[in-house]
């Protein structure tokens, strides 16, 4: 049995790996508002949590004081697909979610983590610059570019304490954030659960896919 926490556990993506994961495992599921689902289900739920507020950090960090974690999953995210009029505020708030909230979750959560724990950035492959052949989303590309590149250099902290550190892309799945994916996210968790279940070390500082393979910078 694993102990597992999980961001962003309230719904979509973040609820489907709790669900799948807490009857074999002890899995502490974030969030800011607890859904009955979720309370229902056999995991302890950390509710009233705001990743990109440093008081509930530090509530996070005091919750989970003492706790050896084996994976963290850095789940939690925004996207706005309706960046306009008001696109600087929108670009700077999905940074401030996606790229600088998990960072600062991460490491206040480091000394949690031993030789051996895994940490999971989730991405998306809309973070590849060189895989950009659409354009728009400005907010969301640059959010999860951002945390490509903090998560690659956090890497280099974490490495020598036998920490694995990897960014997945979990597919275009279909969510309440994103309604137009492609992917079940069931299907989707199942995959990615075994994709993450086998990481290994030379994985560490990665951009996997949630099925096979890696995603260009």
């Amino acid at each position: 049995m694993k102990t597992i926490v999980i961001t962003g556990a309230g719904k979509g993506i973040g609820f489907e790996l709790t669900k799948q994961l807490c009857s074999k495992n002890k899995v502490y599921a974030v969030c800011r508002k607890a859904s009955d689902e979720l309370k229902n289900l056999s995991c302890e739920v950390i509710e009233g949590i705001d990743i990109t507020e440093e008081s509930s950090i530090a509530r996070l960090q005091k919750e989970l004081k003492g706790i050896s974690i084996d994976l963290l999953l850095n789940n939690a995210g925004i996207a706005i697909w309706k960046e306009e009029p008001n696109l600087k505020e929108n670009i700077l708030k999905q940074i401030e979610v996606n790229a600088i909230a998990p960072l600062m979750v991460t490491r206040a959560l480091e000394n949690n983590l031993s030789e051996g724990s895994v940490v999971i950035m989730m991405s998306s492959r809309m973070a590849s610059i060189s895989d950009n052949t659409s354009g728009k989303s400005y907010g969301y590309r640059a959010s999860k570019t951002a945390l490509n590149s903090l998560t690659k250099t956090l890497t280099f902290e974490l490495d020598p304490k036998g920490i694995i550190t990897c960014l997945m892309h979990p597919g275009s799945v279909s969510t309440e954030m994103n309604p137009r994916g492609q992917i079940k996210t069931k299907e989707c968790v199942e995959k990615l659960i075994k994709r993450i279940e086998n990481v290994k070390k030379q994985d560490s500082g990665k951009f996997l896919r949630f099925d096979e393979g890696e995603i260009a910078w």
